[in-house]
């Protein structure tokens, strides 16, 4: 398996949302996957799975239940932030396209950090690159309700 493959499987999900009051909710799980199709995952991918994955399959969640828990938690119209989202977005449409659950609206709306300007904590609040994060920021929490 190439780790582009279009339909590959879930394993994990993770995600922060944020809400517009501020407040934040977490949702984390290891999802049913095949195991076959992660021994031909390439380092350090390989790796990071036989690491972290539970063994015991009773640990993990059934595709349908994480499909409906995710697109619950992720709800109908966010933006989702992170880093090679069109990745996981193209993912987690496969997985809900399986389970007859209706396409996001996000597909389309997704914000790549890899490919935003750099920001830290010495960056001036005037400059292009604060403003682009801050604007990011404001968007995000007005959009995750």
């Amino acid at each position: 398996m190439r780790i582009s493959d279009r339909n590959a499987d879930i394993w994990e999900f993770g995600a922060v949302r944020r809400h517009v009051d501020g407040s934040r909710s977490r949702l984390h799980m290891f999802v049913e996957h095949d195991p076959v199709k992660a021994v031909r995952l390439p380092e350090p991918f390989h790796t990071d799975y036989t690491r972290r994955c539970p063994v015991n399959r009773d640990d993990l969640v059934p595709q349908r239940t994480a499909a409906i828990e995710i697109y619950e938690f992720i709800g109908g119209d966010p933006i989702v932030v992170g880093a090679v989202v069109t990745f996981d977005s193209h993912r987690l449409a496969v997985l809900f396209g399986r389970h007859r659950i209706p396409q996001p609206r996000w597909l389309y709306t997704v914000v790549d950090v890899c490919r935003q300007p750099y920001v830290n904590t010495r960056t001036p609040k005037s400059s292009p690159a604060f403003q682009s994060w801050a604007n990011l920021d404001r968007n995000t929490v007005g959009r995750n309700q």
